[in-house]
């Protein structure tokens, strides 16, 4: 499963009993959108 889909099903919460659990491999899902990001090529900005 790709990490975006993984983090956007452990950020899904059904209830109020879902929030505690906790999320396998958060750390490593938080950071790489951000590396992915950091890889792509910046937008130039239109003049």
């Amino acid at each position: 499963m790709p990490a975006q889909t993984v983090l956007t099903a452990a950020m899904r919460a059904e209830s109020y009993a879902d929030l505690p659990k906790p999320i396998p491999d958060a750390v490593a899902l938080l950071k790489e959108p951000d590396e992915v990001a950091a890889k792509a090529k910046p937008l130039l900005a239109a003049s």
